[in-house]
């Protein structure tokens, strides 16, 4: 008995030892999407479907340049990064935050720059929101990426650290200000503290990072390697904005700011999701990275499935929980007006599942660097979703966007799951060749 122990607590540390990457990138999406979902019950519950729908179209701007981010810096770095070797790893990585204080000095700009544009509608109403939005454009980018970074370098602590100052820090002081303040915060308030708090988790995490020294030819050399990965990326995170993120745009446009409003306020409660999304993303590419290296082809394909199938369980049994009352649900968290909108939300739990699916293939064509085939994706999903999205909205109102929102992914993820196939059988055709030129 004493003996069965012993082997069962070995292999439960051998386990967890294994697999703490994985745990700590969960911990550390458990606070972020626990924050994110607390502010926005927040934002919906007191500042009003019309407000908060307000924000949310403001956010797009913010997700939008985030996205791109992701594709032309956060996405390679985690995917190139691990197989630097010891020589060249500190040079890397320096060349990679240069990448990043360029990219976010000109996202600010450019938010800068839309907003002054938008000060000769009046109506808008947005000069107080001027400066702190374009350096909360800066600060999230930088904020982003070093979270990201200090998971690439394995240490997913460091990260764990800065990002319980930024989210933890900002849901706190956004809870003062809607629960005890004694004035009635707006939209002004809220973007300020994301400041402040974004800010404070800076400067904690680049005292970490060292010094920051390059040739102009290692410079050179990373950049095209980047960009060798990324091009196609970067031009996916057009499409897909245009044919995703533009049914809100559209809704705000046709239906008002109460649809939009509505429309988050759903999303934001299937948010609680995003603890796998968005914490895979901290170690699938890594991880797929590891498995491709040290077991070829196979070992990535079985790495893959059992990847999709783990998101899409855990994704299922969420949605079934959250569904089984929707209206009840809704009521709880954002009171009585929001009642009979559960079915709001039992459409995005449907979407949710259906992202599921498909989360796992474009990692395995980043790990192949063969992300064409994921451009090639999102302009099929793209051009179907811009065709129908205008009179699915126009005809269907809220349900039309509903609709919509699920046929991009299932589309997506259809494209997708056929061009990695096709990969893997290539690729094992190549392996089975090598194998074979070898017992010659």
């Amino acid at each position: 008995m004493r003996l069965m122990l012993v082997r069962a607590k070995r292999v439960t540390l051998q386990i967890i030892g294994r697999y703490s990457h994985l745990n700590l990138s969960l911990i550390d999406q458990i606070v972020i999407s626990g924050t994110n979902f607390t502010i926005g019950i927040l934002l919906a519950r007191y500042l009003g479907a019309s407000q908060f729908g307000q924000f949310s179209l403001i956010w797009l701007m913010v997700q939008f340049l985030q996205t791109i981010q992701n594709a032309a810096i956060i996405a390679p770095m985690m995917s190139i990064g691990p197989t630097q070797n010891a020589s060249g790893v500190k040079t890397y990585y320096a060349v990679v935050f240069s990448h990043q204080l360029i990219f976010a000095s000109l996202s600010a700009a450019l938010v800068a720059a839309g907003m002054l544009g938008s000060l000769m509608i009046q109506e808008w109403n947005i000069q107080a929101l001027l400066l702190p939005f374009s350096a909360l454009m800066f600060a999230i980018q930088i904020q982003e990426f070093l979270r990201r970074y200090f998971f690439t370098v394995n240490k997913p602590r460091t990260s764990i650290v800065i990002d319980a100052i930024r989210y933890v820090g900002q849901t706190v002081a956004l809870l003062w200000l809607f629960l005890w303040s004694p004035w009635q915060p707006t939209i002004v308030e809220v973007i300020w503290t994301m400041l402040i708090a974004a800010s404070v988790s800076i400067l904690a995490g680049s005292a970490l990072i060292g010094k920051i020294v390059w040739t102009f030819s290692q410079w050179q050399n990373v950049s095209l390697r980047h960009w060798h990965t990324s091009k196609w990326l970067i031009s996916t995170t057009f499409v897909g904005w245009m044919s995703g993120e533009l049914y809100y745009v559209i809704a705000g446009g046709l239906l008002g700011s109460s649809a939009v409003g509505i429309l988050k306020s759903a999303q934001t409660i299937m948010g609680v999701t995003n603890v796998f999304f968005q914490g895979m993303q901290n170690y699938l590419p890594i991880r797929a990275s590891v498995v491709f290296r040290e077991g070829g082809i196979g070992q990535l394909s079985l790495f893959i499935r059992k990847t999709t199938f783990l998101m899409t369980f855990a994704t299922s049994i969420i949605a079934m929980v959250l569904c089984s009352y929707p209206n009840h649900v809704m009521e709880f968290f954002y009171g009585h007006q929001f009642r009979d909108y559960g079915w709001v939300l039992v459409g995005y739990a449907i979407i949710y599942i259906i992202t599921a699916l498909g989360q796992a293939f474009p990692v395995g064509l980043l790990t192949l660097e063969r992300t064409f085939a994921t451009l090639v994706a999102y302009i099929v999903s793209g051009f179907i979703s811009i065709v129908i999205m205008y009179p699915l909205v126009r005809i269907q109102g809220i349900a039309g966007v509903l609709v919509g929102l699920a046929i991009y992914p299932a589309t997506q993820s259809l494209v997708q799951f056929i061009a990695f196939k096709q990969l893997m059988a290539r690729e094992q055709i190549k392996e089975q060749a090598s194998v074979a030129d070898k017992n010659c």
